[in-house]
């Protein structure tokens, strides 16, 4: 089967994503909910203060709030790298690999290239090694196609 198409990754879904796999990084998670309980648990003698005098429910929101902003701001900079995704690309496929063009990069790869694909609501990622992955937009692609993509590539 030889199919070609031309796969734009939308940012709102890749975000999306990105996020929802954040979430499952412990390293990420714990801070957040860290902060989140701080921020809670020191609210109550942070209102009741209002001489201006620092108090421990003062600290506790405050690095509570630091501790949700840095979890933030983690997920968000490793998103953010990830520009050379939101390229137009065209992808071809045949019997023998993959054919990727983009503005970045012209690369071909066979199949027993990928190390495995997982699938997502949104995307195949087509995993070339542990932490980099090809990533393709599944509505652009026939229930047969994705069949045919997933056929050749061991799953996670």
């Amino acid at each position: 089967m030889n199919f070609c198409f031309s796969n734009k990754i939308k940012r709102k879904d890749f975000y999306s994503y990105c996020v929802r796999n954040s979430v499952k990084d412990i390293t990420l998670t714990i801070p957040a909910l860290l902060g989140l309980l701080l921020v809670v648990d020191g609210m109550p003698s942070f209102i009741s203060k209002t001489d201006g005098v620092l108090s421990v429910g003062n600290s506790r929101v405050f690095i509570g709030f630091c501790l949700v902003l840095m979890s933030i701001l983690r997920v968000y900079q490793s998103c953010k790298d990830f520009v050379v995704y939101f390229a137009e690309e065209t992808l071809s496929c045949d019997e023998e690999g993959l054919t990727k063009i983009s503005q970045y990069s012209t690369g071909r790869y066979k199949w027993k290239a990928f190390l495995m694909i997982k699938e997502s609501d949104k995307f195949l990622l087509l995993y070339v090694n542990k932490k980099q992955a090809l990533y393709v937009q599944k509505d652009l692609l026939l229930p047969e196609q994705i069949q045919f993509i997933k056929s050749k590539i061991p799953a996670l």
